[in-house]
């Protein structure tokens, strides 16, 4: 089947104007946001507008491959494809992007982000950046089990200071965390703002907890908004589900279908599932987070998520990237807060992390044991390259095909920080006494084939 990057190769030649804007196309612009355009498309206060294909020129020689392809975090690596494919389309590539906003606060847990995408049909997309890989972003998404978070707040502020010059019909929009900020700030700004949202997407965003969003205010644009979720859906069941949702296909696994860039599509269209309704294992996990919330009060989860981030601030770790990369210092870190943690806070945390595990480390652990396969074919096959970075033309286009060989290269060299942690050695010397040893490996089976061979 089909994703995203398939439509743009049908679709990009295509203009809104005969083919109008669709679903797949607001959760393209959504996964826009991940992409790190700080820097790239004009901020509030600089002012203007940039088009779509002159941001990725920029965005280019901003970010090299080598930040590109490895800082894709928890969200699929194949966005940062996005601004490539953009730009060389006739559907998007005179789109004109500004006034982003981007804001990442430890002391107050918020991460946002925020732009203007102006597109041809003369109506403008404002797309919310959903949680990225730091840790801040995290917290703040499990800080909305108790309540309002930071970045609720800012979507109600943007919508009110950025909108009131934008010309046309305004559609609001994100994925995950960005899709609750579309609809918390679309619920929430000035009414001569609101009138103007024609529509509302969300793309798989948890919803809110009691008391947070009203319900006469949610009413106010209830009929224009259009969710989206996998077939394997947690992200968009959490707390309380606001929307009838149209539950979509997906060729990823598990948890980690909340990618949209797994999303399979047809046409002008996300493939609908039949019948419509979630996976078992989905509803599973999803019963067991609903037991576990049910069973603790809004105090305790903030103390528990409180003590938590707080612990793992204090490691250092910044990102999620750091905590699930198997560093045996940051496990055995990790390991040594949660036993010196008061028992009652200690049991919350292991329980959450029971029910987070039937998802997402799943998927982790998989991915983890295939990299390590990897690493051994890879010094077996050819020990002494496979020390080496790969080589990448800087002026060439960004492909799938390149980011999925890099990537494999940061796995193998996170693979061999790890063990040598563990061993007490440095990576170089590892990665020397195996190639050795590979290498001996090798003369060994040579000699044993043709002494079998003289026998014979």
């Amino acid at each position: 089947m089909a994703d995203m990057l398939d439509y743009l190769d049908w679709f990009g030649d295509i203009p809104l104007a005969e083919v109008p804007f669709n679903e797949v196309d607001n959760a393209i612009l959504a996964q826009l946001a991940y992409c790190a355009l700080e820097g790239v498309v004009p901020t509030v206060e600089e002012g203007g507008a940039i088009s779509m294909a002159t941001a990725d020129v920029r965005y280019r020689q901003i970010h090299d491959k080598e930040s590109i392809y490895g800082s894709a975090g928890v969200i699929s690596p194949y966005t940062a494809l996005l601004p490539g494919r953009l730009g060389a389309s006739k559907r998007f590539g005179n789109a004109q992007l500004s006034n982003l906003h981007s804001h990442l606060d430890a002391d107050t847990a918020e991460q946002f982000c925020a732009f203007h995408i102006a597109l041809d049909d003369g109506s403008t997309y404002v797309a919310f950046r959903g949680t990225d890989d730091t840790l801040v972003g995290w917290r703040e998404d499990f800080e909305m089990t108790y309540g309002t978070v930071p970045s609720q707040r800012s979507a109600v502020d943007y919508l009110n200071t950025t909108c009131a010059s934008a010309l046309g019909p305004l559609m609001v929009g994100g994925h995950s965390k960005g899709g609750n900020l579309a609809i918390y700030g679309a619920a929430l700004c000035d009414r001569t703002i609101q009138d103007r949202i024609t529509h509302v997407w969300n793309n798989d965003g948890p919803g809110f907890d009691k008391g947070v969003l009203a319900a006469e205010k949610l009413a106010a644009i209830q009929g224009r908004i259009s969710t989206f979720v996998p077939v394997f859906d947690v992200v968009g069941q959490l707390l309380s589900v606001t929307q009838h949702a149209k539950i979509v296909e997906s060729d990823a696994a598990g948890i980690m279908q909340h990618s949209a860039m797994s999303w399979q599509v047809m046409g002008p269209r996300f493939v609908a599932a039949s019948p419509q309704e979630l996976l078992p294992a989905a509803k599973s996990l999803n019963l067991a987070f609903d037991r576990w919330l049910s069973e603790t009060t809004e105090q305790e989860r903030k103390h528990v998520f409180t003590a938590f981030f707080d612990a793992l601030a204090a490691i250092p770790v910044t990102t999620l990237s750091d905590l699930m990369s198997g560093d045996p210092a940051i496990l055995a870190a990790v390991t040594e807060k949660l036993v010196n943690a008061d028992p009652k806070t200690r049991d919350y945390i292991m329980d959450l992390l029971g029910v987070l595990a039937g998802g997402y480390m799943q998927e982790r652990v998989t991915t983890v044991a295939q990299m390590t396969q990897d690493t051994v074919a890879a010094m077996i096959d050819n020990p002494i390259n496979r020390r080496r970075a790969p080589q990448m033309d800087e002026d060439a286009p960004l492909t799938p095909e390149e980011m999925r060989h890099y990537r494999r290269y940061l796995g193998r060299e996170q693979a061999w920080e790890n063990v040598a942690k563990l061993l007490g050695v440095r990576a170089s010397r590892l990665k020397k006494g195996c190639a050795v040893a590979a290498g001996a490996l090798g003369v060994t089976a040579l000699i044993s084939a043709i002494v079998r061979r003289r026998q014979s």
